[in-house]
This record gives structure tokens, sequence and C-alpha cells, in this order.
């Protein structure tokens, strides 16, 4: 699933969907993708983690993607990485 188009595609969809709310702040986007992935809210440390994938994302991306784009961007990388965890995976 890590490299497979249609998962790709689907994070793509996700993503654009999650930023379409602009007032919505990083934590409500973050719990309505645990809700729709797991069917609960994310811990403390996932909230966490998230924060820190995000951080290291968003250096990597500085130089390689314009700013407008890199919310977008973001929201792709880490909706195709919820996509491959053991806990999403074992739902399917």
């Amino acid at each position: 699933m890590l490299n497979d188009p249609f998962i790709s595609g689907q994070a793509a969809f996700w993503a654009e969907n999650l930023i379409q709310t602009p007032d919505a702040d990083f934590e409500s986007r973050l719990k309505e993708v645990y809700l729709k992935a797991f069917s609960r809210a994310p811990t403390p440390v996932e909230i966490t983690n998230a924060r820190m994938f995000f951080d290291e994302q968003a250096a990597i991306m500085a130089s390689a993607i314009e700013t407008e784009n890199q919310e977008l961007e973001l929201w792709k990388s880490y909706c195709h990485s919820i996509y491959n965890l053991k806990e999403f995976i074992f739902l399917i």
C-alpha cells in the first residue's frame, strides 16, 4: 500500500477534503482523520507525534514545494502514512 497509486490518490482526496475548511485548526483536522480512520480520537502521544511529523515534513518540503501547496502536500503525506499503519490495515 505504500507505493500504490490508488492509495496515493485517496490520500490526496482525503487531504483536499481536510483543508477545504479554512478555519479548522491542526487538532480538529487531526481528530477528524482519527475518527474516520479508527473511530476514535487521537491520544496525546499521537497528537505529539503528528506535530513532529508535520514539522519534519515541512522542513523537508520547504525548498521543494511552493508555500501555497505545502499544506495540501503535508496533509496528503500524513493521510498516506495513516493508510499504512497496522491499526488501519487491520481494520480493512
